[in-house]
């Protein structure tokens, strides 16, 4: 960010007279307002004492400073404009020591006091210094987060590019970059190209976060690295970058809170999915479940459904054949075992639509939709992005197809893209293994 681009002669006024260290005291300003960075004082900072996390400007007026509603009271912006601006009869703040007064000891425009609802902060120097340039440019196109410039947005993916996985990976990012290219050959997102930074995660997957982090990106897209991999994602929280559409398969949906959001269901969420199909197979056979889960635990689940593991397949003596549930990866498992006359279940972590069209390849079709989902969230979110603004803006794209007949279904409190599907394939026979 830069120390320009200030609206009125009273903003310059007031902006000299807190001095320079612009670069450094800018983006700690920034860190406070978003609640990146907590006041010195913590809990001490504001006469209510609240908690770290609470205290941050942006939770009452916004990531923007364009202010909102809150409990019923109308938050007023505290853009620069705004603030040095009249407001009815009322003058603007016309130097820093009034806006400072206001943020401290709740002295408001024309001497008035501010209304209760306002804490009052304690501050040290540099963070009042800090937070009056970065009022300076709150809410301007000036005002972007880490990988944003006027000229271009940075995205970032980690995928395992060498190893076993390498063929997946490549074919996903080669999806992934024939989706850039179209959207920068039709002149990007509001101006900005995409230029999208591969890491490979095969061999070191935290150290390539590292070195991804290292090369300015606003968001990774579309990764795919070991589900237990939770130091990785800390780190991407840490460091306030958000994981969209992510090609993980992990056991449980990240949380509400979580900078992550996945495009396929987890491992829980498939083994619900099974179970009704399993339930609902017409046979008089057994209800086979071959766990989806990595606790690979054996035996009744609900009534009339076994779950079993691969030992199971190679039991010779069965009694009349029955159905079978289990997920993709254990596909070939199933199709090499005696089971004549199975009713075989599939749970896809994906909708089936993924399976039909003219490109075969499912790994490129997950890549081009992982970039299509957040380039539809970068258009929701308009010019001016801070760091949650995809993961904000993807339940509003709620029913949006990134493949023909996939439509996402994120919402506030559901950090997933697709729910599982099934995929029913008739009794095998020996003739068909």
């Amino acid at each position: 960010m830069r120390c320009s681009g200030l609206i009125t002669a009273a903003a310059i006024a007031f902006l000299y007279s807190w001095g320079s260290a612009c670069a450094d005291a800018d983006t700690s300003g920034r860190n406070l307002f978003q609640g990146f960075r907590p006041f010195q004082a913590g809990p001490e900072a504001t006469n209510r004492n609240l908690p770290t996390s609470f205290a941050a400007c942006a939770n009452c007026h916004g990531v923007s400073g364009a202010g909102k509603l809150e409990g019923g009271v109308q938050i007023p912006p505290v853009d620069i404009r705004s603030l040095t601006g009249t407001r009815g009869i009322l003058p603007g703040f016309a130097t820093g020591e009034m806006i400072l007064a206001a943020i401290e000891n709740g002295v408001g425009r024309g001497g008035r006091p501010l209304g209760s609802i306002m804490p009052r902060y304690n501050l040290t120097d540099e963070e009042a210094r800090a937070l009056l340039l970065y009022l300076s440019e709150v809410g301007t196109r000036e005002d972007q987060p880490h990988g944003v410039s006027s000229s271009n947005v940075r995205l970032g993916t980690l995928l395992p590019v060498t190893g076993p996985l390498a063929d997946e990976g490549k074919a996903i990012l080669a999806g992934m970059q024939e989706t850039v290219e179209t959207l920068n050959s039709n002149g990007g997102i509001y101006g900005r190209r995409i230029v999208l930074v591969t890491q490979d995660v095969a061999k070191d997957p935290l150290g390539a976060l590292e070195t991804l982090l290292k090369g300015n990106i606003y968001a990774v897209v579309g990764g795919m690295w070991p589900a237990n991999e939770t130091e990785l994602e800390e780190r991407l929280a840490a460091a306030h970058v958000s994981a969209i559409a992510s090609l993980v398969v992990r056991d449980s949906p990240p949380t509400k809170t979580s900078w992550i959001t996945d495009m396929m269901a987890p491992r829980d969420s498939q083994e619900q999915r099974l179970q009704s199909a399993l339930l609902a197979c017409k046979t008089v056979g057994p209800r086979w479940l071959l766990i989806t889960r990595r606790e690979d635990k054996t035996g009744p689940l609900a009534e009339g459904i076994e779950a079993v593991d691969r030992t199971a397949l190679d039991t010779p003596e069965r009694s009349e054949p029955g159905c079978i549930g289990y997920d993709i990866a254990r596909l070939q498992m199933v199709e090499e075992a005696s089971l004549d006359g199975w009713q075989r279940e599939v749970v896809l972590p994906f909708p089936s639509a993924l399976l039909r069209g003219d490109d075969s390849n499912i790994w490129r079709r997950l890549g081009q939709a992982a970039i299509k989902v957040t380039a539809e969230a970068l258009s929701a979110s308009g010019a001016g992005l801070h760091e949650r603004s995809l993961l904000e803006a993807l339940p509003d794209l709620k029913g949006f197809e990134p493949i023909d007949g996939a439509p996402i279904q994120f919402s506030p409190s559901h950090k997933v893209a697709w729910d599982p599907d099934i995929l029913s394939l008739g009794p095998t026979s020996a003739s068909q293994r």
